[in-house]
């Protein structure tokens, strides 16, 4: 009885001691809220949370109270709509682990609040429709939010975004994957994404847009993102049907073993400089190459030699790829040969059966024959095959302004038909038969070389010359 009755009473004692604790305990649970403006701040146990004061719809968020606890926070959760007038305002937090800023609108006159720069440990942003990242600003300027170095990763549709390219008013949660670039994943960047599988570098436009642009805000002698894999990159493939990408053309120098590229959805001029065992590409609607009307500096390239069309079977110079055509090119040789056709301006030529003919390109009246690429003043176009030639002929009309050593050293060259030459152009017949030991017969009597200057060593080495036609007004200074 007595035991029981002892039990009795040291429960009551622990009954009232706890209702007398009860307000410490209570007090000591819940931390206050603080205001400040317009908005009300209660950082919880490495919490800061933010919200409108007093219950508003909204509030305004003009300064920072919490100035000098940052290195308490670890999270950091803005509630309801809190209208950030501070630029740059989540820098600086040295243990910040995540951070919801769904809550969180901008005023546009201010310096973007949402730069994560100075957080190390940051590994998890939540963003909404009032987040501002990637794009353009009121003025038509690109800025971006900066999050900590790395990719991350939509957990969405499970793509990536470099730290500077996290794309504006998106609701997602994006989680830090890796600092490096990543293989076998998709990676955003611009209104166009990226990834390297299986040594295979693929482009496409983002889903959602008509045309997209590979972009990337920083500098560096190689600004490629995938650049940590271009030695092993063997092939590209750009080929997003009829939505195209646009690509900076210098980022497709220096691959040494790229072997095929398939850019048919690029619209830009590439040049493939320093690529040595590049032997396929295949180019669409939006590739920019020669158009007769283009400086060489904005033209695209090709590894250097002759390139053979699947469409046509021709041949063109690396550096006469034609714009817009859908075809995939083949390397064909360093210099032409014979039984083949070789574009060359708008005309082209070729030599069967020991035969040169040199006619318009197909489908028109006539041809201009202007090589974009260096040929020696000592060269002929055709030096490659000049031992085979016998005959040449000039089809229909073909206009030429430079025919300096037309048929230097062909030295097999019998008889030539000029009649569908246009000199009218021309000021030079510079050494255009030297070394022709087998030539006969020249008939210059259809040309107009009213305007030629120089005629230096024209037949030099002419030693069988015993025929040549002057008449109808063709004059030779």
């Amino acid at each position: 009885m007595k035991r029981r009755l002892f039990n009795i009473v040291v429960c009551a004692f622990a009954l009232v001691g706890l209702l007398a604790a009860g307000p410490t305990l209570a007090h000591a649970a819940e931390t206050p809220w603080e205001q400040s403006g317009e908005i009300e701040w209660q950082l919880d146990n490495g919490t800061l949370t933010i919200r409108p004061a007093n219950g508003a719809s909204s509030g305004e968020l003009r300064d920072i109270p919490w100035e000098n606890r940052k290195s308490e926070i670890t999270s950091i959760v803005v509630e309801d709509e809190v209208i950030c007038n501070i630029g740059y305002f989540f820098i600086e937090y040295s243990n910040l682990e995540t951070a919801d800023v769904r809550g969180m609108r901008s005023n546009s006159e201010h310096p973007n609040p949402f730069d994560f720069r100075d957080c190390p440990k940051l590994k998890k942003v939540i963003t909404g429709e009032g987040f501002i990242g990637y794009g353009p600003d009121r003025f038509g300027y690109f800025k971006s939010s900066l999050f900590p170095n790395g990719y991350w990763k939509n957990t969405k549709n499970g793509e990536l975004c470099p730290d500077g390219q996290i794309p504006s008013g998106v609701a997602a949660t994006w989680e830090l994957y890796s600092t490096e670039a990543p293989l076998n994943m998709w990676v955003n960047s611009g209104t166009a994404k990226w990834g390297v599988f299986d040594d295979c570098l693929k482009i496409k436009t983002q889903d959602g847009y008509d045309k997209g642009e590979l972009d990337e805000p920083w500098e560096q002698e190689h600004p490629e993102p995938w650049d940590k894999f271009r030695t092993s990159i063997s092939s590209i493939i750009i080929d997003n049907g009829e939505m195209m990408t646009v690509v900076d053309g210098d980022w497709f120098d220096d691959y040494p073993n790229l072997v095929s590229a398939d850019i048919r959805s690029l619209a830009s001029n590439p040049c493939f400089n320093n690529c040595p065992k590049l032997k396929t590409i295949t180019t669409g609607k939006g590739f920019e190459g020669y158009d007769f009307t283009t400086s060489y500096e904005d033209r695209s390239q090709f590894p250097e030699g002759f390139w053979k069309s699947n469409k046509n079977g021709e041949l063109y110079n690396y550096q006469e790829i034609p714009t817009g055509i859908e075809a995939t090119w083949e390397y064909y040789a360093e210099e032409p040969s014979t039984e083949i056709w070789v574009n060359a301006g708008t005309a082209k030529w070729g030599c069967f059966d020991e035969n040169l003919t040199v006619k318009p390109q197909d489908g028109k009246e006539s041809g201009d024959f202007t090589l974009s690429y260096y040929v020696s003043s000592w060269e002929a176009p055709w030096k490659s095959v000049a031992d085979k030639i016998k005959t040449a002929k000039f089809s229909k009309r073909v206009t030429m302004k430079s025919i300096d050593s037309l048929f230097n050293s062909c030295t097999r060259l019998v008889d030539v038909d000029l009649s569908g030459l246009d000199l009218s152009g021309a000021t030079s017949m510079r050494n255009m038969f030297s070394e022709c030991k087998s030539l006969k017969n020249v008939d210059l009597s259809t040309l107009d070389t009213s305007n030629i200057i120089d005629t230096g060593y024209m037949f030099s080495s002419c030693t069988r010359l015993s025929s040549l036609d002057l008449s109808k007004g063709a004059c030779l200074v």
